[in-house]
Order: structure tokens, then sequence, then C-alpha cells
């Protein structure tokens, strides 16, 4: 090939055996919220038939979108496997005025802070053939409350999506058992349990299962071959987590837990250094104490203390040490030792 590179087969038909193939489009849906609504559930039907890459065009193919549902299909495409516009007429997101174009940017700064959790759920799909885009069927296939659902979905093991498919902007969210955390507030749910949320026109229904570990990047205007760098974990800890990251340059595990007023993190693999940043979850701090930020004293890593600094800064040539926020964020610079 011209680049030197792998290609991509991306066929917009397919069949039995077809799952060989790399990746798969919806067809042509029309510019409607009924279409979007049948889009993912089709998307959610190609993932249990196992086709792990999948998507669709953002905004409908055929007419033209309000910008409202533009913005609302964005989202949703932007959180699914592989994204593309396209359609009969113009999907250029400044064509759909100052407020969509706003929206629409920070959806894709969204997915692009995400590339490092949606590339390591990606390996896991070519690995085992669990989607990246999964009914809630599969993840929990022996509860019958989950069966039937077919407008949201988990987005790699640990992002539960549920996207806004009509002009009302709210809807209905079915929270699998367990705890899950509101990405946008940090409010604690804790399922099973069915809530009604509304959200404005820049915000995706969005929610981390607690505990998770999720790398992100800083969004980027170009992507290269090259591994993430610097890779900062999102933590959204109660008790005890920890994940593995997937990149060109192999394997890192991380693990955090909090234990009473400390934290324990674990750093192995490919990464010597990476940063951490673990919120302070709505659960957890109650008290004027914790919310000032006093509700962790001491860090250490592969068990031996880190240095609590004055000022940090995320990145990969910032100096080792822990930092507690204003607002309770914790805040650590890591590094592995050989």
């Amino acid at each position: 090939m011209a680049t030197g590179r792998a290609g991509l087969v991306w066929g917009r038909s397919t069949y039995a055996g077809g799952q060989r193939h790399a990746a798969q489009w919806a067809g042509d849906p029309n510019c409607t919220y009924e279409d979007l609504a049948s889009t993912l559930r089709g998307g959610l039907s190609m993932g249990a038939t196992g086709h792990t890459f999948w998507s669709h065009a953002i905004g409908g193919f055929h007419g033209q979108p309000t910008a409202e549902l533009f913005v609302r299909w964005a989202q949703f495409g932007l959180l699914s496997p592989l994204s593309r516009m396209h359609g009969t007429t113009t999907r250029l997101p400044w064509d759909y005025g100052d407020a969509a174009l706003a929206a629409f940017l920070d959806a894709v700064r969204l997915r692009y802070r995400l590339l490092p959790y949606i590339y390591s759920a990606a390996v896991e799909a070519a690995e085992t053939g669990q989607p990246i885009m999964r009914a809630l069927a599969l993840e929990y296939p022996h509860d019958p409350a989950l069966a039937t659902l077919d407008l949201e979905y988990l987005f790699g093991s640990d992002l539960l999506v549920a996207p806004i498919y009509d002009s009302t902007g709210r809807r209905a969210v079915v929270f699998p058992p367990g705890k899950w955390v509101d990405f946008w507030t940090h409010e604690v749910i804790v399922g099973p349990r069915t809530c009604e949320v509304r959200v404005a026109l820049d915000r995706v229904p969005l929610f981390v299962r607690a505990d998770a570990l999720l790398p992100t990047v800083e969004p980027v205007e170009r992507l290269t071959d090259a591994p993430w760098d610097p890779v900062v974990f999102d933590a959204y800890l109660l008790e005890r987590g920890r994940t593995t990251l997937r990149d060109t340059d192999g394997k890192t595990d991380v693990s955090a837990a909090l234990e009473e007023s400390t934290l324990r993190v674990e750093l192995s693999g490919a990464k010597r250094r990476v940063g951490l940043r673990v919120f302070p979850l709505a659960q957890r701090t109650a008290g004027p104490a914790e919310r000032s930020g006093a509700w962790v004293e001491s860090v250490l890593l592969n068990s031996e203390p880190l240095t609590r600094v004055q000022s940090l800064t995320l990145g990969d040539h910032s100096p080792t040490g822990w930092l507690l926020q204003p607002d309770g964020t914790v805040l650590a610079q890591l590094a592995a030792l050989d």
C-alpha cells in the first residue's frame, strides 16, 4: 500500500460470515429522530452477532437534519466504535449555527480525550469478539430486566451511554446493578434503578462504572501511530479499581485503592510515567473536611510514599509527586522504578 500501513475494509452491508471483515456501517437512514433510534438498535444487533467495529452516518443520510438532531446524532456517533459524517446534504458542523458547532466540538473533544480507552476496548474486541458498543444484555445475560433495553449501551466495559433520541432533551436511563458515576456532575447512582434525566444540548447522558480508571489524553488536532503520551488515568474511586491500557508500545497495568486516608497505586508495564486524577465523588464527599480535600493524606506508588508537592501539572516531564486541588481532586504524577 502507498502508506506502508494496513488498510481498512469498511463495508455497507454484510451477511453470515461477514464478521471476518474489519468494519461495517449502517446504510442510509433518514434524518429523523426515529431513524437515530433505529440506527442505535441496529448497532446493538450488529454487536450481538459478532461485528465488533461498526458505525453509521452521523446526522442521517437522506434529507437535512435540524441543528438539534445533528448534534444529538453526533453525540451518539462520536461514542460509537467508528465515527463518520455522511449524507445527501451538508454535514459540515459550522453550517448548523454557532451553538451546534460548539456542542459538536465538545463531542469531538470528548472522543479524542477518550481515545486511549477506546483503543484499549478495540484491542479487546479484536482478541475476544466482545464488541466495543455492546447491549446491556451482553454484559448482564442473566438479568431479565436488561434483556430488551435497546436505546442505551455500554461503550467499552466502563462507560454507560444513553443518547437523546427525541427533541425533548430528556429520557429515562436504566442503571444496571452496581454503582455508577455521572460523568458531568460526579453524582453516584446506585443500581438497579431507573432515572429520568434531562441534559442541555451540549451534553449526552454519560455514566462511568464506579471504581473505573479511564485512560485519557489531551485532545490533539492530528493523530499518529505513536503511543499515547502523556496518558492520564481518570479515577472514579469508591474503593478500588484496576485497568489495563493497550497501546502500540504494549500493556500498562494500573490499580488504585482507597484505604481510609491513603491512596495506594500500582503501576507496571510498558509506560513508566503516567498521570492520575482521582475525583472526589459526591457519595464519598459528604462532609466539609472531605469537600476541602482532606480525605486523602498520603499516596503510595508501588508501596513507596509519593512526595506531596505545592504545584503539579500532569505531563510526561513533570516531576513525580501528588497534590490536592481546592475541589478535592487528587492529582498524582507517577513514575515506576526500573
